[in-house]
């Protein structure tokens, strides 16, 4: 009982740091941020009907949307420009479920670590870190749907995991629908499913009979399966509330558009109506070459091998001597990194048998991380933040393996929060003056 009540008390602790974190300054600024020029109007279109076109699937808009339309908030008039006002507090709640995603993540660390096995101070620990980096608070601050990504990731992993633990099936049903919303989010949310897959495969390789590969037959159907059913009923919710003709129309085929009212091509006879499934292999088709095609550039934006030293941040706003940057907290990206390094280095260079834990856990980071090496699109520094969180949970598994497990662990964890603290007028674009922003801008790139 004593146990329960303690892992009960530092679940509470995290929670608590985790929720402050995240809602301190809820709604500043008050003024489209970054990327929320695009998702705040793909939100609004969902009042009015009016189709529109997006790179990624519908389910996290879907989420944005359906949750405001709760608190009657619909379609939004204004300029879709950064640093315009919102109006009427429409942001508060919009930006609700992506700040509440990212202060659930912190406490699916914690889980997790607890779940491996971990003691419960590592757990601890590790809930606190998760909770004090900088890049994950503003990229779950806004209007952006990555949030939503990392915790559906965590939280199917954590389903998977229960699972190898009880065997009880309804863990992994929890784990594929959870990874079919993680693909809903963007489709690299694709490692939700690939990573329990893979162990699935592996385990049946390894001790190859009839029963264990039914079983693996059976837990990889059902997880495939589950996930599916989630993923395409996003898009069948979201065809049958965007039905009018709107500005995505031109990304699609005459019969697609048919299907729209208000397009010219409703009423032309020689062009037939798309059906849904058309639409949804259509959509799909569509979102694959966009994402293949688009060849924008941007100022702040990075390539993969430099995230893991979080070379380049992202300036997202300003107002004045008020401004927003995605910074990660130099405790955790570089630690993490080099943890990660050290692994790897040991790794290749040790013969005997790897941990069971460890391999997984660097699996995970390396199928959140390396498949960007194949996308030739513009890309951020926060893609990275799915592999960090995995890389996170790695390098406090192994600190926890370690005899001064208190003393690394609750260091990192002290100058994490200073760390934080330091660059929080930048996570929460609070007032910084010229001589406090270049003290915080330590390299050329960070500028």
């Amino acid at each position: 009982m004593q146990k329960l009540w303690n892992q009960r008390s530092a679940f509470l602790i995290v929670a608590v740091t985790s929720i402050t974190v995240h809602f301190a300054f809820f709604g500043h600024p008050g003024s489209l941020v970054f990327d929320e020029v695009h998702f705040s109007r793909f939100v609004s279109a969902y009042s009015t009907g009016e189709y529109y076109f997006d790179i990624h699937p519908p389910f996290g808009k879907l989420l944005i949307a359906g949750f405001s339309s709760l608190f009657g908030v619909g379609a939004i008039d204004m300029a879709f420009q950064i640093n315009t006002p919102f109006q009427e507090g429409e942001h508060l709640v919009m930006r609700f479920l992506p700040s509440l995603s990212g202060a659930i993540i912190p406490l699916l660390v914690f889980l997790i670590l607890s779940r491996l096995g971990t003691p419960l101070i590592a757990a601890f620990f590790g809930g606190l870190l998760a909770s004090f980096d900088n890049a994950l608070l503003v990229q779950t601050r806004s209007i952006f749907l990555d949030g939503f990504l990392i915790s559906f990731l965590l939280g199917s992993f954590l389903a998977y995991l229960n699972f190898r633990q009880e065997r009880s099936w309804p863990w992994l049903v929890l784990c594929g629908l959870l990874a079919g919303a993680a693909i809903g989010i963007k489709w690299t949310g694709g490692t939700a499913l690939a990573l329990p897959l893979i162990w699935e495969a592996v385990d049946a390789w390894k001790n190859r009979s009839k029963a264990v590969l039914w079983r693996w037959l059976g837990t990889s159907a059902l997880m495939t399966s589950l996930a599916l059913v989630v993923y395409l009923s996003a898009f069948i919710v979201h065809f049958s509330v965007l039905d009018k003709s709107g500005s995505g129309d031109a990304f699609h085929s005459p019969a697609f558009q048919k299907t729209l009212a208000g397009n010219p091509l409703v009423s032309a006879p020689d062009v037939g109506a798309a059906s849904l499934v058309d639409k949804i292999v259509e959509l799909n088709l569509r979102m694959y070459t966009a994402n293949r095609d688009l060849t924008a550039s941007h100022s702040y934006s990075s390539a993969w091998y430099t995230w893991p030293a979080m070379v380049r941040p992202i300036f997202y706003w300003s107002n004045g001597d008020e401004r927003i940057y995605l910074f990660g907290n130099p405790v955790i990206w570089w630690g993490t990194s080099a943890a990660i390094g050290l692994l790897m280095v040991w790794f290749f260079t040790q013969k005997r048998r790897h941990e069971t834990t460890t391999t997984v856990l660097l699996s995970a980071w390396a199928l959140n991380f390396l498949p960007f090496i194949f996308i030739g699109r513009v890309m951020f520094l926060y893609h990275y933040l799915p592999a960090l969180m995995y890389g996170l949970i790695l390098t406090v598994y192994l600190l926890s393996q370690t005899e001064r497990k208190v003393l690394w662990l609750s260091l990192a964890t002290g100058l994490a929060l200073v760390l934080f603290l330091w660059f929080a007028p930048l996570s929460y674009g609070l007032y910084l003056d010229a001589e406090g922003l270049q003290a915080r801008q330590w390299f050329d790139t960070w500028k």
